[in-house]
């Protein structure tokens, strides 16, 4: 096994198995603006609500909590697959399998034995000075 910053290479019997993590620190401060575009668009709701006119005060924000919560749902689904998602590649005699888990956020691909001609791997080393 074969372990370097988010990659993980295991060689099983008959099967290598490439894992590469999407983790970035970024992706939290992504989520907090996500959690502060719901928030906005619930408060908005909530505010409507205590009101006499829920539906008159509701309409007059409503642009706004379409795009709040449309713009914080995006964020926050990003978010959560860029911080808990990983890519495995998974090469075998019967071909090379792609996925993308376990949030879905990707189409999986499977490329079989018969569509491949060759199988190249590149070995690229880094040193930190």
């Amino acid at each position: 096994m074969f372990a370097q910053q988010n990659f993980v290479i295991k060689e099983k019997k008959e099967k290598l198995q490439i894992t590469r993590s999407w983790f970035s620190g970024v992706f939290i401060i992504m989520l907090l603006f996500s959690i502060v575009f719901l928030a906005v668009g619930a408060y908005i709701i909530l505010d409507a609500y205590r009101g006499d006119d829920f539906l008159g005060s509701l309409f007059d924000g409503l642009w706004f909590v379409i795009m709040s919560t449309y713009v914080g749902s995006w964020l926050f689904y990003l978010s959560l697959c860029n911080l808990i998602n990983k890519t495995v590649i998974t090469v075998t005699s019967k071909g090379v399998f792609i996925n993308f888990l376990p949030i879905p956020s990707k189409k999986s691909i499977q490329i079989k034995r018969s569509a491949i001609q060759q199988l190249f791997v590149k070995e690229v080393l880094v040193y930190d000075n």
